[in-house]
Order: C-alpha cells, then structure tokens, then sequence
C-alpha cells in the first residue's frame, strides 16, 4: 500500500492498513457506522466527522476528528449514507481518494491498493 499526500496536512503516522485489512474490515459490514459520527456540514458540501474510532478505515487512512470529507473516489459526499456507501465500496478499488478540508484548507489523500 503507498500513500501520497497532496499538502503537508499529513496524518501524524498513522498505521496504514493493507487490502487484506481492508478487506476483512469491510467484511463487518454496517457494523463500522457506529464507529464514526458525521453530519452534514455547514457549507452544504461535504460531512464534518464528529468523531471516528482509531481502528477505523477512514482513521487508518489519515481522516481526524474535525475534517470534512468532500469526495471519495471521486465522488461527492453530501450525507452520511454517500459516506458509508463509498467506505464499503472501497476494496472493489484500485485506490483510495479521499478529499477533505482540514482547519480550513482542502488536501487529498490518494493511495494505491
């Protein structure tokens, strides 16, 4: 699995997860909604994560507490269930590309399956 990061808002280390994790993370099914909080945000485009457990997908990826997640794969997010929707539908990729703004500033995390 590598990673790149579009900006220096880089993720503090974290532990980034292989396919076969990702794999069998996905495999719980709806069970990984209750460990991450969104809502809509303010702007209208994108969900702000209120809160997301650290053996998460989204976490393991580089997403905090606070980010507002605008695009994964390309394609926009507007509500919690596109959110959701576009998790499960990640190991069927041959990368991950999640956009997001952070305090602000909008980057890109991108890895390669």
């Amino acid at each position: 699995l590598s990673a790149f990061f579009s900006s220096s808002a880089r993720p503090s280390s974290p532990v980034r997860p292989t396919r076969e994790e990702i794999e069998k993370y996905l495999q719980r099914g709806a069970a990984i909604i209750s460990e991450i909080k969104v809502q809509p945000d303010a702007s209208g485009l994108g969900v702000k994560v209120k809160f997301v457990q650290e053996d998460n997908v989204l976490h393991r990826l580089g997403i905090k507490d606070g980010d507002v997640i605008t695009r994964v794969n390309n394609k926009t997010i507007l509500n919690s269930e596109e959110l959701f929707n576009s998790v499960l539908n990640i190991s069927e990729m041959p990368f991950v590309n999640i956009e997001y703004k952070r305090q602000g500033q909008t980057d890109t995390l991108i890895y390669d399956l």
